[in-house]
């Protein structure tokens, strides 16, 4: 039962005490439905922000409560390529297994990462890593991540461009 309470004030200004306890049902029958609702999102919003086993998916808002296991289980992980293409690293094999979570909503089930609630999930990066491999510039033909150190192996680049560069 959630408390709800107001002090009354007499004539003179002083408090004459507490108007009484309501009940989330007795709150639904006094206020209008979308106050009511108002109240009903708020409420939720500070409950899962306060457990962290506790989200929501940032597609269908469905919440759900995951049990934390950062245990990383090589044995499945040790053929799974990240989005880049390579194999994944120690932090980022942790990252997974802490974060990665698909929502149980069976007609919404996006992967999605627990921190930065990207869909569908970073596999193969830390949160930070996926942003910044968002946003970095990349291959005009075949999309692909273009760095000074490395160039692409876009075969139409190498044909129209003399030098690969990542502008568009």
């Amino acid at each position: 039962m959630r408390q709800v309470s107001e002090q009354r004030r007499g004539s003179n200004g002083d408090k004459k005490g507490k108007i009484g306890t309501f009940s989330t049902s007795d709150l639904q029958d006094l206020v209008s439905m979308e106050l009511f609702n108002k109240f009903q999102e708020i409420t939720m919003k500070q409950i899962f922000e306060q457990d962290e086993n506790l989200v929501s998916c940032p597609k269908c808002k469905a919440g759900m409560e995951i049990l934390n296991d950062s245990r990383v289980d090589d044995s499945w992980l040790k053929n799974v390529k990240g989005l880049d293409g390579n194999d994944l690293s120690r932090a980022a094999k942790k990252h997974l297994a802490k974060n990665r979570v698909r929502c149980m909503n069976i007609n919404c089930s996006i992967d999605f990462c627990k921190d930065c609630n990207e869909h569908p999930y970073h596999i193969g990066f830390t949160c930070s890593q996926y942003k910044a491999f968002k946003n970095a510039p990349r291959c005009r033909f075949c999309d692909t991540v273009v760095t000074k150190r490395k160039s692409t192996d876009c075969v139409a680049a190498r044909l129209r461009l003399p030098r690969h560069t990542g502008d568009r």
